[in-house]
């Protein structure tokens, strides 16, 4: 469900801050770390993109590695893509 939120609202703004890290399961590609908690990265899960804390499997690995593609245009945000096998 998709909720408005308060973009001046300092708490939320940590919170929903994430460091590029190299991709867990292929380091040719990124992985998204929590900046407010290490440790905890963006995975696809379900078919939805949840903030979950790393497990050491190939799964969890392969599901918080993201093919970052260029954008067409200048852009204030990335297109996070995944793929299902």
């Amino acid at each position: 469900m998709a909720q408005q939120v308060n973009m001046s609202d300092d708490a939320f703004l940590t919170e929903a801050t994430f460091t590029l890290r190299r991709g867990l399961a292929d380091t040719n590609q990124m992985s998204f770390e929590s900046l407010a908690n290490p440790g905890v990265y963006l995975r696809q899960y379900n078919d939805q993109v949840v903030a979950a804390k790393l497990e050491e499997n190939y799964q969890f690995k392969d599901d918080a590695t993201w093919f970052i593609r260029p954008a067409n245009a200048k852009v204030a945000f990335l297109t996070i893509d995944f793929l299902r096998d």
